[in-house]
């Protein structure tokens, strides 16, 4: 049994879908797809922006519609802000997210502990952005959302508490 071609199962024609984490992994394949559906895509990556350019680059050469940017989404108003920017979007598929593994204690850097401050930034990246996406796209137009998560919420590794 082969897959049929997305553009056959579904219709994104007209559509604007922001992809986070779109540098790779989930997001990159999710953006793709959207993509190969008919919808603009809006690449978004923070530390890794040239893989999402990437991304984009090959989704045009393809005739489709894209664009990459980078947004550290962690930042405090960094969502209002790139919500501003981007104007109107009808789907975010939400798949950024940031894995430090290091063990939780007091803040032994050298020793790949994490501090409070590193914990805090975890938190900010893998939940807060989820919420300040969606609160910052809602007026302007969003229809539908994607959170990715990880299996790791029912039982994480060691050294993957804010993960």
């Amino acid at each position: 049994m082969s897959t049929p071609p997305v553009a056959e199962l579904l219709s994104l024609a007209g559509r604007r879908a922001l992809v986070t984490g779109a540098s790779g992994g989930i997001g990159a394949v999710c953006g793709a797809r959207l993509a190969e559906a008919g919808a603009e895509v809006i690449c978004l990556a923070h530390r890794r922006s040239g893989d999402a350019e990437a991304l984009a680059a090959r989704l045009r050469s393809q005739g489709r519609v894209a664009e990459a940017t980078a947004t550290d989404l962690s930042a405090p108003g960094a969502a209002e802000v790139l919500g501003a920017r981007l104007g109107s979007v009808d789907l975010l598929l939400h798949a950024a997210a940031r894995q430090d593994m290091r063990a939780l204690a007091p803040s032994d850097e050298a020793a790949g502990e994490a501090s409070f401050a590193h914990w805090q930034g975890m938190l900010a990246a893998n939940l807060s952005a989820s919420a300040a996406l969606l609160a910052a796209l809602a007026p302007r137009g969003l229809q539908a959302a994607v959170l990715v998560s990880s299996v790791e919420g029912a039982g994480p590794a060691p050294g993957h508490a804010a993960y």
